[in-house]
């Protein structure tokens, strides 16, 4: 009869410190945005997701199961910057992404080091981005 008070007790201090850890991390938190079109080069890419910060202000545009440009984007709309993520500083998880970092570094796009003709256009629910002349991206939500 001693167990269960014991047990209730652990199970209330992992409950607690999850909660905690939840809030302390919530900015680096991704949510997956359901029902965004993803279109790249003229062609709609289903496999493709969108997710966004919580403040709204980054998004992460994830490529990686497009046929020839496997990458993740990070879309700043404030500033309307991109750049390409540290891959090993994303987590996903289902209709997540967790980042290690808030706000994720980056490789600004548009720089001698990563797609110097890079362009972006945010909207409130549409990203244009123009890698170079063969890779377009467009995505509304």
């Amino acid at each position: 009869m001693r167990k269960i008070p014991y047990l209730v007790g652990i199970a209330t201090l992992i409950t607690g410190l999850l909660a905690v850890g939840l809030a302390v991390t919530r900015d680096h938190w991704w949510t997956e945005v359901s029902g965004a079109k993803i279109v790249y080069n003229g062609k709609n890419s289903p496999r493709s997701k969108l997710y966004v910060s919580k403040d709204n202000d980054y998004y992460i545009i994830d490529l990686t199961q497009a046929d020839d440009l496997s990458e993740l984007y990070v879309v700043n709309s404030r500033t309307n910057e991109v750049g390409l993520d540290f891959k090993s500083r994303l987590i996903k998880l289902p209709g997540y992404i967790y980042s290690r970092d808030y706000p994720v570094k980056t490789v600004l796009a548009g720089t001698e080091k990563a797609y110097p003709y890079a362009k972006v256009a945010v909207t409130d629910q549409n990203i244009e981005l123009s890698i170079d002349s063969q890779h377009k991206i467009n995505v509304s939500f």
